[in-house]
């Protein structure tokens, strides 16, 4: 199962939230299975989102699409984006 990382600055959090969850339409179109968002630790303005898809036809769709979304959400500069197909999953507690 492909799995997408981004992680990108953002102006303000708070913001930017609001907008991925009115973007709920485009991961469902794209047929994302698991989705998860994240902050640093040290800077509440980088964010990291999580992203699984049934198919690598389904992430490339996504990526293709989302561009205009975060520019909407306000991400700053460009984001980094990792896809790495999934090998093991674990669960603890």
């Amino acid at each position: 199962m492909p799995t997408i990382i981004i992680r990108h600055a953002v102006q303000d959090f708070d913001t930017w939230k609001r907008a991925y969850d009115e973007a709920n339409a485009l991961r469902v179109q794209h047929g994302i299975t698991y989705a998860s968002v994240h902050r640093d630790a040290q800077d509440p303005n980088t964010v990291f989102a999580v992203h699984q898809f049934p198919d690598p036809q389904s992430a490339q769709a996504f990526m293709e699409a989302v561009p205009p979304a975060m520019e909407k959400a306000g991400v700053v500069g460009q984001p980094e984006v990792w896809l790495g197909e999934d090998i093991e999953t674990n669960t603890y507690g």
